[in-house]
C-alpha cells in the first residue's frame, strides 16, 4: 500500500509532527480562546487541527468546510452537516432537524460510507439574520467539548451580503465562550484582512498562529523514513529536489512522493530519472485540470503565467519580467495578475507571487508554453 497520502486530511502514522504547533493551539484550545490560522494553500492547517485535537482525547470536532458557498443556504447546510458528522445521537439529530423546519431537511446516508449527510431545498431564500438560529445550535449541551472549525471561511466573502452575515455570525459567536472557534482559509490575503481589518466584523475577534511550511530538516527526515518503509532508496540530494519541486508543500511533497512509490520498485533507487517519470505521472493525472485552466484564460494571462513558471515572482513588474512575458506594460501584468489571483491559479505572499499547483508551473515549462 502506498505510504503516502495527500488530497485529505492525515493523521497518526500518515502526519509529520509539527510540535510546536501542535502545543500553541492546544493552548489556545483549552483556553477556549478563538484562533485563526495563517498560512499558504496545501501547508497542511487541517491536518494539524485535527491532530492536536485527536491527541487531546476530550475534544470532539464539528468541522465546516465553506469552500465556494455563495448564499447564506450554502452556510446552512455545510454547518449543519458538519454538526451531523459529529453528533451520533440520532434522537438529537432528529430533535435538531425539527429546529430547521424552514429549510426543509432531509437526512440520508451515504451509501460508500454510511455516513448521514443533509440536504435542504435549494429553492429557499434565506437572509443573513436566520445565521442567528443556526450558531444557537451550540449553546446546547452536547457540543460543550467541542472545537468548531471553520474552514475556507474566506469565502464567505463571496456573499452578496458578506458583511451583514459576518457580522450576525460575530455576534453569536462571541457569547459561545466555552467553545473555542478554529478558523482557517487557503486565501492568506483575505482570512487575514477579515481578522485585521478595523471595518471588518471579525476584528481582532481571534488569535492568529502562523503556519508555514513544515521543519525542513524535520520534513526530509519523516520523507527518507517514509520511503526506507517501502525499501526504496533516496539520498538527501535527492530528497532536496523533490522539496524544491513541490514548493515544500506538505500535500504536493505527498503527492509527489506517492508518484515516486508507484514508479519506482522495492529495492531500487530513488533517481533523476524516477523523478521525472514520477512527475510524467503527475501531469498525466492532472492534465484534465491543466487544459481546463488554460481554457479560462486569456493569452496574455498565460503570457504572466509562463513567465511567472520561467522567472519565479519576486518581481514582476520588472524589465526581465516583462521582457520574458512579452507584456510590454506593467499596468497591463498587474492587472492579469490581479484576475490570476481571483481565479485561484496564483497567491500572492508578502514577498512574491507564486502558482497555487507547483506541478502545473513544471507542466507549464514542459510543455513549453
Amino acid at each position: 500500500m502506498n505510504p503516502f497520502k495527500y488530497g485529505r486530511v492525515v493523521s497518526k502514522n500518515d502526519y509529520c509532527t509539527r510540535q510546536d504547533l501542535e502545543t500553541a493551539l492546544k493552548t489556545k484550545l483549552l483556553a477556549a480562546q478563538n484562533t485563526y490560522l495563517e498560512g499558504e494553500r496545501r501547508t497542511g492547517k487541517t491536518s494539524l487541527i485535527f491532530e492536536t485535537v485527536r491527541k487531546m482525547k476530550t475534544k470532539k470536532i464539528v468541522y465546516a468546510d465553506l469552500l465556494e458557498v455563495r448564499s447564506v443556504e450554502d452556510i446552512h447546510k455545510r454547518v449543519l452537516n458538519a454538526v451531523v458528522k459529529a453528533e451520533k445521537d440520532f434522537g438529537v439529530l432528529q430533535k435538531m432537524l425539527k429546529n430547521f423546519a424552514a429549510l426543509r431537511p432531509i437526512m440520508t446516508y451515504d451509501p460508500m460510507t454510511g455516513s448521514p449527510t443533509i440536504s435542504v431545498d435549494s429553492s429557499i431564500t434565506m437572509l443573513p439574520d436566520s445565521l442567528e438560529g443556526l450558531f444557537d445550535l451550540f449553546t446546547g449541551s452536547e457540543f460543550k467539548n467541542a472545537v468548531v472549525v471553520i474552514d475556507e471561511f474566506q469565502d464567505i466573502l463571496n456573499l452578496p451580503d458578506a458583511r451583514q452575515s459576518l457580522a450576525i455570525m460575530r455576534s453569536k459567536i462571541q457569547f459561545l465562550d466555552e467553545i473555542p472557534f478554529v478558523f482557517c482559509g487557503s486565501l492568506r490575503s483575505k482570512i487575514h484582512m477579515i481578522f485585521n481589518d478595523p471595518e471588518s466584523p471579525f476584528f481582532k475577534s481571534a488569535l492568529p498562529i502562523e503556519v508555514g511550511p513544515i521543519d525542513h530538516g524535520r520534513f526530509s527526515e519523516f520523507i527518507g523514513l517514509k520511503f526506507r518503509e517501502t525499501k526504496i532508496k533516496i539520498s538527501a540530494a535527492t530528497i532536496e529536489r523533490l522539496l524544491h519541486i513541490s514548493h515544500e508543500n506538505p500535500g504536493d511533497t505527498q503527492q509527489l512522493c506517492a508518484a515516486i512509490y508507484d514508479v519506482a520498485e522495492a529495492g531500487s533507487e530513488v533517481t533523476e530519472s524516477t523523478l521525472h517519470e514520477s512527475l510524467m505521472q503527475v501531469f498525466a493525472e492532472e492534465q484534465k485540470g491543466y487544459e481546463s485552466t488554460l481554457a479560462r484564460i486569456t493569452g496574455i494571462q498565460l503570457k504572466c503565467l509562463v513567465a511567472l513558471a520561467r522567472q519565479g515572482g519576486n518581481n514582476v513588474l520588472s524589465g526581465e519580467f516583462t521582457t520574458v512575458s512579452g507584456i510590454r506594460l506593467p499596468s497591463t501584468i498587474k492587472k492579469s495578475l490581479e484576475r490570476l489571483e481571483n481565479l485561484k491559479i496564483i497567491f500572492k505572499t508578502v514577498r512574491e507571487y507564486k502558482f497555487v499547483n507547483p506541478f502545473f508551473a513544471q507542466w507549464l515549462i514542459y510543455k513549453n508554453f
